[in-house]
């Protein structure tokens, strides 16, 4: 990874669990916005972030953002921000998460 990469992503890694838009990252960090944007897409790959629309915790706007995947919204199946299985959730025969009906919960 390249050292802008590196930075990007130690600043990313930092600012968790707080989600910043591009613009405010690319003034934390006292970098270009488009440099950030163009190293997105190695950190997706190879850095296991994620790109996501938040609420910047700095400006307050919903944006585009980079995160870490630990602090992504829950799937479906999930409980939290963790990842963990949900015993509210049950996995299909065919591998995906559903809603088990109110017989399967005992309700």
């Amino acid at each position: 990874m390249s050292p802008l990469a590196q930075l990007v992503a130690a600043a990313v890694y930092q600012n968790s669990p707080r989600v910043l838009c591009f613009t405010c990252l690319a003034a934390q960090q006292a970098l270009n916005e488009h440099d950030i944007r163009a190293v997105a897409l190695v950190l997706i790959v190879r850095a296991s972030l994620q790109l996501v629309q938040r609420v910047c915790s700095l400006c307050q706007r919903t944006d585009e953002a980079l995160v870490s995947q630990k602090v992504t919204a829950a799937s479906p199946g999930t409980n939290g921000s963790n990842g963990t299985p949900d015993a509210r959730w049950r996995m299909s025969d065919d591998g995906s998460h559903r809603r088990p009906s109110t017989k399967d919960s005992g309700s």
